[in-house]
């Protein structure tokens, strides 16, 4: 894996980029409140003192397509995922933090920028969400499209 997805942590202050100089994609910033962002594997969260506020992926094309067919379950409509033109951190952080504050959030697929493409290997793209929306998904995994996509046992 790239030592650029392994970061353990990602500047958020200060005068730090997500893109390549020159690229200048117009898309919402946000006051932070804090410095960084940790960045670390969903099992290491702790349960008692800590909240997600995002869950980022990388899938492959069947694991999105299985996603975005989750992401819409039990929901009105069939705008449950957005896939904008963005950096990949902005697709995996901002634009699903900016979710949040959302009345109905959204998933959001990334990494499709040309400067984060050569990060990843071909055919992976993230699916980013807010916790809320990963917490609700799970909930709807044993009952929506994945549990008909299992393996059977025998």
């Amino acid at each position: 894996m790239s030592p650029w997805l392994q970061a353990k942590v990602l500047r958020v202050g200060g005068h730090g980029r997500c893109h390549p100089k020159g690229v200048n994609i117009q898309l919402p910033t946000y006051d932070a409140s804090f410095n960084y962002i940790v960045l670390k594997p969903l099992a290491s969260v702790s349960d008692s003192d800590e909240t997600p506020e995002v869950v980022s992926m990388l899938v492959n094309t069947d694991q999105l397509a299985a996603l975005v067919q989750l992401a819409n379950f039990e929901r009105e409509g069939y705008e449950s995922v957005t896939m904008p033109r963005a950096t990949g951190c902005q697709s995996a952080y901002l634009l699903p933090y900016l979710e949040t504050k959302r009345e109905v959030p959204r998933a959001v697929v990334g990494m499709t920028d040309p400067y984060s493409r050569r990060h990843v290997q071909d055919g992976m793209l993230s699916f980013s969400m807010p916790w809320e929306m990963f917490q609700e998904m799970e909930r709807h995994a044993a009952e929506g499209i994945l549990a008909k996509l299992r393996p059977s046992a025998n």
